[in-house]
Protein backbone atom coordinates (compact mmCIF):
# COMPACT_ATOMS: atom_id res chain seq x y z
CA UNK A 1 0.00 0.00 0.00
CA UNK A 2 1.31 3.65 -0.93
CA UNK A 3 2.60 5.59 1.55
CA UNK A 4 -0.10 8.48 2.61
CA UNK A 5 2.83 11.11 2.53
CA UNK A 6 2.26 13.34 -1.06
CA UNK A 7 -1.34 12.68 -1.23
CA UNK A 8 -4.38 15.07 -0.05
CA UNK A 9 -7.16 13.83 2.57
CA UNK A 10 -9.63 13.11 0.05
CA UNK A 11 -7.34 10.77 -1.98
CA UNK A 12 -6.29 8.51 1.11
CA UNK A 13 -9.78 8.32 1.73
CA UNK A 14 -10.02 6.76 -2.25
CA UNK A 15 -6.98 4.11 -1.41
CA UNK A 16 -9.11 3.54 1.86
CA UNK A 17 -12.57 2.71 -0.26
CA UNK A 18 -10.06 1.18 -3.34
CA UNK A 19 -8.68 -1.33 -0.68
CA UNK A 20 -12.58 -2.20 0.64
CA UNK A 21 -13.65 -3.11 -2.67
CA UNK A 22 -10.49 -5.69 -3.60
CA UNK A 23 -11.30 -6.92 -0.05
CA UNK A 24 -15.41 -7.39 -0.38
CA UNK A 25 -14.86 -9.00 -4.07
CA UNK A 26 -11.64 -10.88 -2.32
CA UNK A 27 -8.94 -10.36 -4.30
CA UNK A 28 -5.52 -10.15 -3.56
CA UNK A 29 -4.80 -6.69 -4.77
CA UNK A 30 -6.24 -3.16 -5.43
CA UNK A 31 -6.52 -3.18 -9.43
CA UNK A 32 -7.54 -0.39 -11.47
CA UNK A 33 -11.19 -1.39 -11.28
CA UNK A 34 -11.12 -0.86 -7.38
CA UNK A 35 -9.95 2.56 -7.79
CA UNK A 36 -12.37 3.03 -10.21
CA UNK A 37 -15.20 2.53 -7.84
CA UNK A 38 -13.62 4.36 -5.03
CA UNK A 39 -13.51 7.64 -7.10
CA UNK A 40 -16.68 6.71 -7.47
CA UNK A 41 -17.22 7.63 -4.02
CA UNK A 42 -15.09 10.10 -3.57
CA UNK A 43 -17.93 12.97 -2.59
CA UNK A 44 -16.83 16.62 -3.33
CA UNK A 45 -13.99 15.91 -5.66
CA UNK A 46 -13.59 17.22 -8.87
CA UNK A 47 -12.63 13.58 -10.16
CA UNK A 48 -16.32 12.49 -8.77
CA UNK A 49 -18.13 15.85 -10.42
CA UNK A 50 -16.55 15.04 -13.93
CA UNK A 51 -17.63 11.18 -13.54
CA UNK A 52 -21.03 11.99 -12.91
CA UNK A 53 -21.60 15.07 -15.81
CA UNK A 54 -20.48 11.79 -18.01
CA UNK A 55 -23.99 10.04 -16.41
CA UNK A 56 -21.94 7.49 -14.37
CA UNK A 57 -23.80 5.99 -11.49
CA UNK A 58 -22.03 4.02 -8.79
CA UNK A 59 -24.58 1.50 -9.45
CA UNK A 60 -23.40 1.09 -13.40
CA UNK A 61 -19.89 0.62 -12.91
CA UNK A 62 -20.06 -1.45 -10.21
CA UNK A 63 -21.64 -4.04 -12.12
CA UNK A 64 -19.35 -3.72 -14.89
CA UNK A 65 -16.18 -3.93 -12.86
CA UNK A 66 -17.64 -7.17 -11.22
CA UNK A 67 -18.53 -8.70 -14.21
CA UNK A 68 -15.19 -7.78 -15.67
CA UNK A 69 -13.08 -8.63 -12.57
CA UNK A 70 -15.19 -11.37 -10.66
CA UNK A 71 -15.00 -12.59 -7.30
CA UNK A 72 -11.93 -14.00 -5.24
CA UNK A 73 -11.70 -17.64 -3.64
CA UNK A 74 -10.10 -16.49 -0.88
CA UNK A 75 -10.82 -13.50 1.92
CA UNK A 76 -7.83 -10.79 2.49
CA UNK A 77 -6.27 -9.80 5.72
CA UNK A 78 -4.64 -6.92 6.72
CA UNK A 79 -3.36 -4.47 4.04
CA UNK A 80 -4.02 -4.85 0.12
CA UNK A 81 -0.92 -3.72 -2.00
CA UNK A 82 -1.48 -2.07 -5.45
CA UNK A 83 -1.09 -4.39 -8.86
CA UNK A 84 1.32 -2.99 -11.36
CA UNK A 85 -1.34 -1.10 -13.08
CA UNK A 86 -2.11 1.19 -10.70
CA UNK A 87 1.12 1.78 -9.44
CA UNK A 88 1.77 3.00 -13.04
CA UNK A 89 -1.30 5.19 -12.33
CA UNK A 90 0.09 6.73 -9.32
CA UNK A 91 3.06 7.49 -11.11
CA UNK A 92 0.80 9.34 -13.57
CA UNK A 93 -0.90 10.93 -11.30
CA UNK A 94 2.13 12.29 -9.45
CA UNK A 95 3.09 13.54 -13.32
CA UNK A 96 -0.33 15.28 -13.52
CA UNK A 97 0.16 17.04 -9.63
CA UNK A 98 3.90 17.80 -10.41
CA UNK A 99 2.89 19.59 -13.54
CA UNK A 100 -0.11 21.73 -12.63
CA UNK A 101 2.11 23.10 -9.73
CA UNK A 102 0.78 20.83 -6.44
CA UNK A 103 2.35 19.88 -3.74
CA UNK A 104 -0.23 16.79 -3.24
CA UNK A 105 -1.99 14.43 -5.29
CA UNK A 106 -5.72 14.53 -5.29
CA UNK A 107 -8.90 12.16 -6.59
CA UNK A 108 -8.65 14.30 -10.29
CA UNK A 109 -4.82 13.55 -10.32
CA UNK A 110 -5.91 9.71 -10.00
CA UNK A 111 -8.97 9.96 -12.35
CA UNK A 112 -6.41 11.42 -15.00
CA UNK A 113 -3.67 8.73 -14.15
CA UNK A 114 -6.03 6.15 -14.80
CA UNK A 115 -7.06 7.81 -18.52
CA UNK A 116 -3.34 8.21 -19.58
CA UNK A 117 -3.09 4.67 -18.59
CA UNK A 118 -5.93 3.49 -20.65
CA UNK A 119 -5.31 -0.01 -20.61
CA UNK A 120 -6.68 -1.49 -17.36
CA UNK A 121 -10.15 -2.43 -16.02
CA UNK A 122 -10.80 0.72 -14.66
CA UNK A 123 -10.33 2.76 -18.73
CA UNK A 124 -12.03 -0.25 -20.14
CA UNK A 125 -15.10 -0.05 -17.99
CA UNK A 126 -15.17 3.66 -18.93
CA UNK A 127 -15.27 2.84 -22.46
CA UNK A 128 -17.98 0.25 -22.04
CA UNK A 129 -20.44 2.58 -20.26
CA UNK A 130 -19.98 5.13 -23.30
CA UNK A 131 -17.65 7.40 -21.67
CA UNK A 132 -15.37 9.71 -23.93
CA UNK A 133 -11.75 9.92 -22.47
CA UNK A 134 -11.14 13.15 -24.53
CA UNK A 135 -14.17 14.55 -22.95
CA UNK A 136 -13.93 13.33 -19.51
CA UNK A 137 -9.97 14.95 -19.05
CA UNK A 138 -11.41 17.99 -20.62
CA UNK A 139 -14.31 18.60 -18.48
CA UNK A 140 -11.70 17.45 -15.34
CA UNK A 141 -9.63 20.20 -16.37
CA UNK A 142 -12.20 22.60 -16.92
CA UNK A 143 -13.03 21.60 -13.29
CA UNK A 144 -9.40 23.46 -12.42
CA UNK A 145 -11.14 27.04 -13.11
CA UNK A 146 -12.68 26.53 -10.23
CA UNK A 147 -11.36 28.30 -6.53
CA UNK A 148 -10.74 24.76 -4.86
CA UNK A 149 -12.14 23.59 -1.04
CA UNK A 150 -9.32 25.81 1.40
CA UNK A 151 -9.67 22.96 3.31
CA UNK A 152 -8.07 20.40 0.56
CA UNK A 153 -5.18 21.75 -0.48
CA UNK A 154 -4.61 18.54 -2.77
CA UNK A 155 -7.44 20.27 -5.45
CA UNK A 156 -6.88 21.19 -8.78
CA UNK A 157 -5.37 24.92 -8.22
CA UNK A 158 -7.66 28.31 -9.57
CA UNK A 159 -6.56 28.59 -13.03
CA UNK A 160 -3.56 26.34 -13.43
CA UNK A 161 -4.09 23.80 -16.04
CA UNK A 162 -6.84 26.58 -17.54
CA UNK A 163 -3.69 28.19 -18.94
CA UNK A 164 -1.23 25.94 -19.21
CA UNK A 165 -1.74 25.94 -23.03
CA UNK A 166 -3.45 28.91 -23.77
CA UNK A 167 -2.36 29.76 -26.91
CA UNK A 168 -1.29 33.31 -28.00
CA UNK A 169 -1.05 36.12 -25.41
CA UNK A 170 -2.99 33.95 -23.22
CA UNK A 171 -6.26 33.87 -25.27
CA UNK A 172 -8.29 30.71 -23.95
CA UNK A 173 -7.86 27.64 -25.16
CA UNK A 174 -9.46 25.72 -27.91
CA UNK A 175 -9.53 22.13 -26.79
CA UNK A 176 -10.20 21.35 -30.36
CA UNK A 177 -6.99 22.67 -32.40
CA UNK A 178 -3.64 21.07 -31.44
CA UNK A 179 -2.85 24.51 -29.07
CA UNK A 180 -5.46 22.60 -26.66
CA UNK A 181 -5.99 20.39 -23.96
CA UNK A 182 -5.22 17.62 -26.41
CA UNK A 183 -1.60 18.24 -26.35
CA UNK A 184 -1.46 17.34 -22.80
CA UNK A 185 -2.95 13.76 -23.35
CA UNK A 186 -0.56 13.54 -26.30
CA UNK A 187 3.03 13.68 -24.40
CA UNK A 188 4.88 10.31 -24.65
CA UNK A 189 6.56 9.52 -21.76
CA UNK A 190 9.43 11.14 -22.28
CA UNK A 191 8.05 14.48 -23.68
CA UNK A 192 5.82 14.62 -19.66
CA UNK A 193 9.28 14.34 -18.12
CA UNK A 194 10.85 17.11 -20.81
CA UNK A 195 7.89 19.13 -19.20
CA UNK A 196 8.51 18.17 -15.88
CA UNK A 197 11.96 19.12 -15.97
CA UNK A 198 11.66 22.30 -17.85
CA UNK A 199 9.07 23.41 -14.46
CA UNK A 200 12.06 22.43 -12.28
CA UNK A 201 15.26 24.25 -14.86
CA UNK A 202 12.76 27.84 -14.38
CA UNK A 203 12.27 26.84 -10.17
CA UNK A 204 15.89 26.16 -9.70
CA UNK A 205 17.19 29.64 -12.25
CA UNK A 206 14.34 31.23 -10.39
CA UNK A 207 12.62 32.73 -13.03
CA UNK A 208 9.11 34.09 -13.13
CA UNK A 209 7.77 30.92 -15.67
CA UNK A 210 8.55 28.46 -17.98
CA UNK A 211 9.48 29.83 -21.06
CA UNK A 212 10.92 28.52 -24.42
CA UNK A 213 14.64 28.09 -23.77
CA UNK A 214 13.53 25.44 -20.29
CA UNK A 215 11.47 23.89 -22.72
CA UNK A 216 14.63 23.53 -24.96
CA UNK A 217 16.60 22.20 -22.06
CA UNK A 218 13.82 19.78 -20.69
CA UNK A 219 13.95 18.58 -24.25
CA UNK A 220 17.45 17.97 -24.74
CA UNK A 221 17.85 16.64 -21.04
CA UNK A 222 15.56 13.49 -21.61
CA UNK A 223 18.24 11.12 -22.27
CA UNK A 224 16.09 8.40 -24.07
CA UNK A 225 13.56 11.51 -26.41
CA UNK A 226 14.36 12.10 -29.77
CA UNK A 227 15.73 15.14 -29.60
CA UNK A 228 18.51 14.14 -27.45
CA UNK A 229 19.29 11.64 -29.98
CA UNK A 230 19.14 14.14 -32.82
CA UNK A 231 21.52 16.29 -30.88
CA UNK A 232 24.10 13.95 -30.01
CA UNK A 233 23.61 12.88 -33.96
CA UNK A 234 24.58 16.27 -34.84
CA UNK A 235 27.56 16.10 -32.79
CA UNK A 236 26.31 18.22 -29.69
CA UNK A 237 26.66 17.34 -26.29
CA UNK A 238 24.55 17.04 -23.54
CA UNK A 239 26.38 17.29 -20.82
CA UNK A 240 27.80 20.80 -22.30
CA UNK A 241 24.66 22.10 -22.50
CA UNK A 242 24.01 21.07 -18.86
CA UNK A 243 27.33 23.00 -18.08
CA UNK A 244 26.43 26.15 -19.93
CA UNK A 245 22.67 26.28 -19.57
CA UNK A 246 22.67 28.42 -15.94
CA UNK A 247 25.32 31.03 -17.69
CA UNK A 248 23.38 31.21 -20.97
CA UNK A 249 19.98 31.83 -19.08
CA UNK A 250 21.13 33.45 -16.24
CA UNK A 251 19.20 33.60 -12.61
CA UNK A 252 16.10 35.02 -11.14
CA UNK A 253 15.94 37.27 -8.40
CA UNK A 254 13.86 35.73 -6.61
CA UNK A 255 11.82 32.67 -6.31
CA UNK A 256 8.31 32.68 -6.78
CA UNK A 257 6.02 30.93 -4.52
CA UNK A 258 2.93 29.13 -5.77
CA UNK A 259 2.25 27.90 -9.40
CA UNK A 260 4.84 29.36 -12.50
CA UNK A 261 3.25 29.68 -15.39
CA UNK A 262 3.62 28.83 -18.55
CA UNK A 263 4.80 32.20 -20.73
CA UNK A 264 2.51 32.25 -24.03
CA UNK A 265 5.69 31.31 -26.00
CA UNK A 266 5.99 28.31 -24.28
CA UNK A 267 2.07 27.19 -24.62
CA UNK A 268 2.77 28.46 -28.80
CA UNK A 269 5.30 25.88 -28.76
CA UNK A 270 3.55 23.40 -27.55
CA UNK A 271 0.46 24.17 -29.26
CA UNK A 272 3.11 23.82 -32.85
CA UNK A 273 4.50 20.04 -31.40
CA UNK A 274 1.39 19.32 -31.67
CA UNK A 275 1.34 19.79 -35.35
CA UNK A 276 4.56 18.84 -36.09
CA UNK A 277 3.51 15.22 -34.45
CA UNK A 278 0.83 15.05 -36.77
CA UNK A 279 2.81 16.32 -39.74
CA UNK A 280 4.66 13.10 -39.42
CA UNK A 281 1.47 10.72 -39.18
CA UNK A 282 1.73 10.32 -35.32
CA UNK A 283 -0.81 11.16 -32.17
CA UNK A 284 2.11 10.68 -29.58
CA UNK A 285 3.79 14.22 -29.11
CA UNK A 286 7.69 13.69 -28.81
CA UNK A 287 10.73 15.56 -27.39
CA UNK A 288 11.44 15.99 -30.91
CA UNK A 289 8.58 17.49 -31.84
CA UNK A 290 8.85 19.80 -29.49
CA UNK A 291 12.25 20.54 -30.52
CA UNK A 292 10.91 21.06 -34.34
CA UNK A 293 8.81 23.23 -32.61
CA UNK A 294 11.35 25.69 -31.03
CA UNK A 295 13.23 25.56 -34.35
CA UNK A 296 10.49 26.43 -36.40
CA UNK A 297 9.26 29.40 -34.22
CA UNK A 298 12.55 30.78 -33.94
CA UNK A 299 11.98 30.79 -30.25
CA UNK A 300 14.91 33.37 -28.33
CA UNK A 301 18.02 31.31 -26.72
CA UNK A 302 17.29 28.02 -29.26
CA UNK A 303 19.75 28.49 -31.81
CA UNK A 304 22.38 29.97 -29.08
CA UNK A 305 22.19 26.96 -26.95
CA UNK A 306 22.35 24.60 -29.01
CA UNK A 307 25.54 25.86 -30.52
CA UNK A 308 26.69 26.14 -26.92
CA UNK A 309 25.97 22.07 -26.66
CA UNK A 310 28.39 21.94 -29.92
CA UNK A 311 25.85 21.56 -32.50
CA UNK A 312 24.92 23.27 -35.75
CA UNK A 313 20.52 24.10 -35.49
CA UNK A 314 20.60 23.15 -39.53
CA UNK A 315 22.13 19.89 -38.61
CA UNK A 316 19.93 19.27 -35.67
CA UNK A 317 16.90 20.00 -37.89
CA UNK A 318 18.14 17.86 -40.66
CA UNK A 319 18.97 14.98 -37.68
CA UNK A 320 15.15 15.41 -36.46
CA UNK A 321 13.37 15.27 -39.84
CA UNK A 322 15.62 12.10 -40.24
CA UNK A 323 14.68 10.22 -37.16
CA UNK A 324 11.00 11.40 -37.56
CA UNK A 325 10.53 10.41 -40.66
CA UNK A 326 11.80 6.78 -39.70
CA UNK A 327 9.87 6.08 -36.75
CA UNK A 328 6.73 6.88 -38.99
CA UNK A 329 8.30 5.28 -41.93
CA UNK A 330 8.20 2.34 -39.17
CA UNK A 331 5.15 2.57 -37.96
CA UNK A 332 6.58 2.82 -34.41
CA UNK A 333 6.03 4.95 -31.68
CA UNK A 334 8.50 7.34 -31.11
CA UNK A 335 9.85 8.74 -27.54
Amino acid sequence: MVGFDGYSEQARRVFSHAQDEARTLRHGAIGSGHLLLALMQAKGSAALEALASSGLTETAVRRRVEAAVGRGDHPSFGRIHFDQQVEKILGLAQREARVSGQDVVAPEHLLLGLLREGHGVGAAVLKELGVDAFALRRRLRDLAGQTPDAGDPGGLRHGALVSLLAGRGGAAADASTSGGWEVLDRLTDSAWAALLRAREQAVRLEHQGVDAEHLLAGALTASDGLAAAALVAAGGSRERLAARLEQMLGRGHERQAGYLPFTPLAKLVLGLAGLEARRHGQESVTTGDILMALLQAHAPATEGLLRRAGADPGEVYAQLERLLGERSAAGERPA
